[in-house]
């Protein structure tokens, strides 16, 4: 009866590649659990040191390789990045990351089964990713209170307006990551209202039990028609 889209841009896909029209598609977005990930009093930019962080598979589509090169023409050395995950390029980036001269401050943590901790240590979240749907990835640092830095594919334009909450980018482009991540190293007080402005609409519109209720609501509309 109706196709569930789990963001504006899936809709566009779904109508573009697949040929479905608009009104057989619904969205509703992905939901999460705020309980589990929200932060009352996130500490970030507490430290003279930069805390750069990054969750995700460590493959091809999720771009790792371009945010650990911008990381190293940063104007602060003070920094240290940390990749919450695991996949087939760990081997890669290793290498690309000990050819950089910055083993002593990029931190693979390998596959985990919890990432709120490693959350907590971050000051700013970085999606880097050439494609993407609605990231959860994303979601989940805005709730615990990180400043996030995303490119501009898929669905993330949908939770991250540009300069309000947040800042953008294009896929590959290290020059403007590097630039946005200068502006937040040098204006952290604004980058952290910006940050807490971010957490509460994400609070708002993607809470878990909001969600379930649109799909009820839904079916029930099917039902009753």
């Amino acid at each position: 009866d109706k196709v569930i889209a789990i963001s504006k841009a899936t809709r566009e896909y779904l109508i573009k590649e697949e040929h479905l029209t608009i009104d057989q598609i619904e969205v509703i977005y992905n939901g999460i659990d705020v309980s589990k990930f929200y932060q009352e009093k996130p500490a970030i930019f507490k430290t003279p040191e930069l805390v750069i962080g990054s969750v995700g598979r460590l493959s091809k589509e999720k771009g790792h390789k371009h945010l650990i090169r911008a990381t190293c023409f940063l104007r602060n050395g003070n920094w240290r990045l940390i990749l919450v995950g695991g996949g087939e390029l760990q081997q890669q980036l290793k290498t690309q990351v000990r050819l950089l001269g910055v083993e002593d401050k990029v931190i693979f943590t390998g596959d985990v089964d919890e990432v709120r901790g490693y959350l907590k240590e971050m000051d700013v979240f970085v999606l880097p990713s050439v494609s993407e749907g609605l990231s959860l990835a994303v979601l989940e640092a805005a709730l615990a209170g990180k400043f996030i830095i995303a490119t501009n594919v898929g669905g993330v334009p949908e939770i991250i307006k540009n300069k309000e909450n947040g800042l953008l980018f294009k896929p590959k482009n290290i020059e403007q990551l590097v630039r946005h991540l200068n502006w937040v190293n040098e204006n952290r007080e604004t980058a952290a209202k910006m940050a807490q402005k971010l957490q509460a609409e994400v609070k708002e519109k993607f809470d878990i039990n909001k969600i379930i209720k649109k799909y009820q609501e839904l079916y029930e509309n099917i039902i009753n028609k």
